[in-house]
């Protein structure tokens, strides 16, 4: 197995991050990995706004005072309620939010350090920037272009050393962001990542999701 691979098999969501500024030139290099992810027909439907510095620390403060005056999430895309999933799959998901917070040093009873938590989230774990992506005039079919595109930038930048974590949370106020970067109400914000170095002595970061067997996931046919 190549050491590519390795390191592509080895990606996990990072949720601390050291305060180190990533240099200009790899930030653009692992952004430019998003305009090579293919797309539907060639449509090229994907927006890619990378935030750092001062503008970043607005959009956070903004949110977390939206969250913390009790402003209900309003996200372009909406979130599915995690009770419709079948029942196979929100276990796992049920299981990853319980093992993710022993990890965090947070247990179900303790209410101010899940609140804590959840404004670490719309603080990027602390990560020195921010990618946020949207959609001019959102189709469906667009979406998968959108993950591709992602997809493209969590791996590139593993394979630079640097960590990403993609965060739902960081589109939960859409429009917070839309007025700092003062951008068309027609883009939607579909999603985030946070990206930066991993911090090495974070015991989070030592939290790695369980995968499923490969046999209870992949089909084989025809040899």
């Amino acid at each position: 197995m190549s050491i590519e691979i390795e390191k592509m098999l080895k990606r996990h969501s990072v949720r601390g991050f050291l305060p180190t500024q990533v240099d200009r030139n790899l930030l653009e290099r692992t952004a430019k990995t998003a305009l090579l992810a293919p797309s539907w027909k060639n449509s090229q439907p994907v927006k890619l706004f990378v935030i750092s510095g001062d503008t970043k620390e607005s959009i956070s403060q903004k949110m977390i005072e939206d969250a913390d005056n009790g402003v209900p999430i309003n996200p372009d895309l909406k979130m599915p309620d995690q009770h419709d999933w079948p029942d196979n799959l929100h276990i796992r998901m049920k299981k990853h939010t319980i093992e993710r917070m022993k990890y965090a040093g947070i247990q179900r009873h303790e209410k101010e350090k899940r609140l804590e938590f959840q404004r670490k989230m719309y603080k990027f774990f602390n990560a020195p920037h921010l990618f946020i992506f949207g959609l001019d005039a959102a189709r469906p079919w667009s979406i998968l272009d959108l993950g591709l595109a992602i997809q493209n930038i969590m791996i590139a930048a593993n394979m630079s050393g640097l960590g990403t974590c993609p965060l739902a949370s960081s589109v939960y106020y859409p429009d917070r962001i839309r007025e700092t970067l003062d951008l068309d109400k027609n883009i939607k914000l579909i999603s985030g990542i946070a990206v930066g170095y991993p911090d090495p002595n974070d015991p989070i970061n030592q939290y790695y999701a369980e995968k499923l067997p490969a046999e209870e996931a992949i089909a084989w046919y025809g040899g």
